[in-house]
């Protein structure tokens, strides 16, 4: 007796399950056995998912007996928790009640790798007939999500993750550069589906899956050099305090910067001039004015003028006299220095160096 022989229709159980005797006309003494049997059903089932069975095996074939005993027959579907024997060492099989082993893996055609299972933890696993493989229930939501960051002090990261330096994942014949291997599946699965846009090599595919078998590489982030900020507008509203930090990904900032005529500030420059005079020489001068002179004819601003010892012909004489003498001008030699270099200047906050590693 067991669930997985029970029928979905109700007319059909009436025969699915000799020990669980619901027929029409059945004896009264026969209630109280059908009902135990169904209680007993019920606890093998959950005997199998409950994580008591205790699997034996290598550490690269599990086996574990059901509560339920199939009889060596998988069921699609059939689910099984058990407490794994040993830690694997990569690719692992499972068989259940003596059936034919079967992959027991992370994804369909994703093999577990070297120490992914650990011994004497608890695993469920469901069949799928389809693949012929059991495939890991719920792996991703198992202890630290796949794809966290995280900051590390130390040269190497820890097994099972990454440094998130831009090189690239993917499976083992993909010649990906920071890792290539089975166990890269869960975060290039992740990444994969992210919207931080990274490059797959050859371009994406149908699926992550599909470009996962392809031995394809999937870029990471390249944190080298950058620290983390959040996101402007998570959660889908903008909150205007970093208003270029909105698309995740995006490499913002620069180590250095050198201001541009646009973002220098108004100023004056002040000017301190000491003041100066021009000297004048004047040697002096005398007119010449002979007594008794008489105007004889003026013309174009002069008067000519006769008398005693005055030649008329000749000497002519300004009506207004002045000294001849002129200042000339003259520049002060006074000129505003330029001042900056326009070096770039450094724009980096206070900090302390780590590394950046990513859960695989």
């Amino acid at each position: 007796m067991s669930l997985f022989n029970w029928s979905e229709t109700a007319s059909n159980n009436a025969t699915a399950d000799a020990s669980v005797n619901w027929r029409e006309g059945m004896s009264p003494s026969g209630v109280n056995d059908s009902g135990r049997a169904m209680m007993a059903a019920v606890a093998k089932y959950r005997n199998d998912i409950s994580g008591v069975l205790a699997a034996t095996g290598t550490a690269s074939a599990y086996a574990v007996s059901s509560r339920q005993n199939t009889g060596g027959t998988l069921y699609d579907g059939f689910r099984i928790s058990f407490r794994a024997p040993a830690s694997n060492s990569g690719a692992v099989t499972l068989a259940v009640d003596g059936s034919t082993a079967a992959p027991l893996r992370i994804a369909p055609g994703v093999d577990c790798w070297g120490n992914l299972l650990n011994a004497g933890s608890v695993y469920s696993a469901v069949y799928v007939a389809a693949t012929g493989e059991w495939l890991l229930d719920g792996y991703l939501n198992q202890g630290v999500p796949t794809g966290t960051p995280l900051d590390w002090f130390l040269a190497s990261p820890p097994p099972g993750w990454l440094f998130i330096d831009g090189r690239t994942i993917g499976n083992a014949t993909s010649s990906a550069t920071s890792r290539a291997n089975a166990d890269t599946w869960n975060l290039f699965n992740v990444l994969w589906g992210s919207t931080l846009g990274l490059t797959v090599s050859g371009g994406r595919g149908a699926s992550a899956a599909a470009d996962f078998a392809a031995s394809k590489q999937l870029s990471l982030p390249d944190t080298s050099g950058r620290i983390m900020v959040g996101a402007d507008n998570m959660s889908g509203t903008a909150r205007g305090v970093l208003t270029t930090a909105t698309t995740l990904g995006a490499a913002l900032g620069e180590q250095s910067h050198a201001l541009t005529a646009a973002e220098n500030g108004p100023h004056a420059h002040g000017v301190t001039d000491g003041g100066h005079v021009h000297g004048v020489n004047d040697p002096g001068h005398a007119h010449y004015m002979p007594e008794n002179l008489v105007q004889v004819t003026g013309a174009a601003g002069y008067s000519i003028y006769s008398g005693a010892g005055v030649n008329a012909a000749s000497d002519l004489w300004s009506s207004s006299a002045g000294t001849g003498i002129s200042i000339q001008s003259h520049t002060t030699g006074i000129s505003i220095q330029n001042n900056g270099s326009g070096t770039a200047h450094n724009n980096v906050q206070p900090s302390i160096v780590v590394n950046k590693i990513i859960k695989l």
